[in-house]
C-alpha cells in the first residue's frame, strides 16, 4: 500500500486518521491545513530551518497570522539554531505570530550539564481540531527520508493542545511543569503519551516497557537510533527468553555514536534469535512500535537514551486493528528495502566500530 492510497483508504471508511507515509507528502499536506487554517495555527518542531520548504512553512504561518489567525510556533533552539539566528523569527513575529524557543541559550542553561532535555517532538495542530503528529522535520535535505506523519480530525487534538500549552507556558512563563507530567488518563481510543523531563516521569518510557513485558508473540520496532538504556534493553532480551519474536528496522545512514553502539547491541540479541534488518534506500527516520497486532505507537520516540531519559517526546498509541493493520504492512514494506544484519555481519565488524562501540556503550544515556 503506497502513501497515497493510504490516504484514500483511511478517508473512504471515515476513520479520524490518515497516513502520511512520505516526508514531502507530509509537508504538502501540513502546508494545505495551514493555508486553511481559520482560529489557530500551533506549530511545535525539533528542526525547523531556512531553506525551500522551511521558507514556505514560514511564509504560510505569516500570510495566516497577518490574516488574523492565532499562529504560534514553538521550536528547539539547538534543533532550529540557524533558523534562531535568522531574521524568519522577527518577521513572523512582525506579521503577528508568537514564536517561542525551548531552551535558548541563558547563563543558566549554558552549562554543558544543562544542555539537555531538548524539545524532540513534531506536532502542527491547526484550529483546535486537526493534528499532525510523528517524526517529519522540515528540512529541505530530509525530503527523501523514509518517514511518517498521522493526521487525525479531532480524535487527538485536546490531548495535544494540553500537552503544547503546558511546553508554551513552561517556554514563555516559566511556569514549571507539573511533577506528575501531563495526564493523559482514562479511556481513549488513541492516547498521546509523553515524555516529561522536567518531572521525575518519563511516561512512555514506563508504557514501553511494560508493553514490552506483556509481548507474548511478536514485536516489531523500526527506528533510526537504537542505543536503548538498560531498563529497556533487559525487556527486549526477557521477550526473547519467552520466545517472544522480536524483528528491528534500523538505519543504515547515520554513522553517529547511536550507529556503532546500536551495532554492538545488536549481537547479543540477534544470538538469542532478534531478527534484524539496515534500511538501505535512504535515511530511515520513523519510529514506530507494534506488539502482538494489539498495541502500537507512532511518533518522535527513537529508541535512545535521549528519547528514553532526556528528551520532550511524544507517541501516540493505540489498539485500533486497522490504524496496527496500516503499520504492519508498512514494516513488511520497509522489511523488503532492507537488508538482514546476521552474527557474520556482527562479527566482521570494521574494527574501528567495535571499539568505539564498545567505548561509547556506558555513555548510550546521553546519545
Amino acid at each position: 500500500m503506497n502513501a497515497s492510497h493510504s490516504i484514500e483508504a483511511a478517508s473512504s471508511t471515515n476513520r479520524p486518521y490518515r497516513f502520511h507515509h512520505t516526508v514531502t507528502g507530509a509537508w504538502e499536506a501540513m502546508l494545505e491545513a495551514c493555508k486553511g487554517a481559520e482560529k489557530s495555527i500551533n506549530l511545535e518542531e525539533y528542526i525547523l530551518l531556512p531553506g525551500e520548504i522551511g521558507d514556505r512553512f514560514t511564509e504560510v504561518l505569516k500570510e495566516r497570522a497577518k490574516a488574523g489567525v492565532k499562529v504560534r510556533v514553538l521550536l528547539d533552539w539547538w534543533g532550529c539554531s540557524d533558523f534562531y539566528y535568522s531574521s524568519a523569527p522577527q518577521e513572523l513575529t512582525a506579521a503577528g505570530a508568537e514564536v517561542g524557543f525551548y531552551r535558548a541559550p541563558t547563563l543558566k542553561s549554558a552549562a554543558p550539564l544543562k544542555f539537555f532535555p531538548r524539545n524532540h517532538r513534531k506536532v502542527l495542530i491547526v484550529d483546535d481540531h486537526k493534528t499532525f503528529a510523528g517524526g517529519v522535520c522540515i528540512l529541505d535535505k530530509i525530503h527523501n527520508w523514509r518517514d511518517s506523519m498521522v493526521e487525525f480530525d479531532g480524535e487527538v487534538t485536546d490531548q495535544f493542545l494540553t500537552l503544547f500549552n503546558t511546553t508554551w507556558n513552561f517556554v514563555k512563563d516559566g511556569t514549571p511543569i507539573a511533577e506528575n507530567g501531563v495526564d493523559f488518563s482514562g479511556d481513549k481510543p488513541y492516547a498521546v503519551i509523553a515524555n516529561a523531563p522536567h518531572t521525575s516521569n518519563a511516561d512512555f518510557t514506563k508504557v514501553f516497557r511494560e508493553e514490552l513485558e506483556k509481548a507474548h508473540r511478536c514485536v516489531r520496532l523500526s527506528t533510526p537510533y537504537f542505543a536503548p538504556v538498560s531498563d529497556v534493553l533487559e525487556p527486549l532480551f526477557n521477550l526473547l527468553g519467552r520466545g517472544v519474536e522480536l524483528e528491528l528496522i534500523l538505519s543504515d545512514y547515520s554513522k553517529y555514536a547511536p550507529y556503532v553502539v546500536g551495532k554492538k547491541l545488536c549481537g547479543p540479541l540477534i544470538e538469542r534469535g532478534a531478527k534484524v534488518y539496515y534500511y538501505e534506500p535512504s535515511m530511515l527516520h520513523l519510529k514506530q512500535v507494534i506488539v502482538d497486532d494489539s498495541w502500537c505507537a507512532i511518533g518522535s520516540f527513537n529508541l535512545d537514551g535521549l528519547s528514553m531519559k532526556q528528551n520532550e517526546e511524544v507517541m501516540i498509541t493505540t489498539g485500533d486493528s486497522n490504524f496496527i493493520a496500516e503499520l504492519q504492512e508498512q514494516f513488511e514494506q520497509d522489511r523488503t528495502r532492507s537488508r538482514p544484519f546476521t552474527t557474520d555481519d556482527w562479527h566482521g565488524r570494521p574494527l574501528s566500530e567495535k571499539i568505539t562501540g564498545t567505548l561509547l556503550r556506558p555513555f548510550r544515556r546521553y546519545m
